[in-house]
């Protein structure tokens, strides 16, 4: 609304996952935190399987893993963004997030995202290759 971007942390997803066809091939996600509080998880091919808002299952280091709420965003379904302030303050506090996540006519892949060393409010161009 101001007109500033505001300040994002990403990384990209450790592994790989692949959907079926028409999106086969490996591709990563995308993790991004913004300034604002916001947690977004994207994808390049394919769509979440969420139906407007979803429970995604997320694991921070050796802790139990806890549901957290997420909407279906983007014009193809193919991101997930939450407002989630416990969720938020975990990643900066974690070596380590995996994110349990249901695709649209396809399994459930497990994303996981190194963000030791994440800082907020910095953009982080950490890549996986």
């Amino acid at each position: 609304m101001t007109g500033n971007s505001g300040s994002v942390a990403w990384i990209q997803s450790e592994n790989t996952f692949s959907l079926e066809f028409p999106y086969q091939g490996a591709q990563h996600a995308d993790f991004r935190m913004s300034e604002a509080g916001i947690v977004s998880i994207d994808i390049k091919q394919g769509q979440f399987g969420c139906h407007r808002s979803c429970s995604v299952l997320v694991k921070f280091d050796d802790e139990k893993p806890q549901y957290y709420n997420f909407h279906e965003s983007g014009p193809k379904g193919e991101s997930l963004t939450t407002y989630d302030e416990k969720l938020w303050k975990k990643v900066f506090k974690a070596k380590h997030a995996t994110f349990r996540i249901d695709f649209f006519r396809n399994n459930s892949a497990d994303l996981e995202f190194d963000v030791k060393g994440l800082k907020p409010f910095e953009k982080n161009t950490k890549k996986k290759t």
